[in-house]
């Protein structure tokens, strides 16, 4: 992240992105969308306030069905 942030990339939301493919916006020089493919709480624990600390924003994919499972996301606040 502090990569991204010192190399001056742009993130930008998934929504943005879709309106980018859509042909309904467009995105700066150097865009990317940051993705998460789990639903484990370490997203919310430890991924968070790494991009909060950089103003980043993410998607995460969540498998609906681990979510409040042992290390998952819960429904709740972690």
């Amino acid at each position: 992240m502090a990569y991204l942030e010192k190399n001056d990339y742009k993130v930008i939301s998934m929504a943005d992105f879709l309106d980018f493919v859509s042909y309904r916006g467009s995105i700066p020089h150097k865009a990317v969308v940051i993705t998460m493919d789990d639903g484990y709480g370490s997203a919310y624990e430890i991924a968070f306030p790494i991009l909060k600390k950089h103003g980043f924003t993410a998607t995460l994919f969540i498998y609906t069905d681990f979510v409040g499972h042992r290390k998952a996301l819960s429904r709740g606040t972690n």
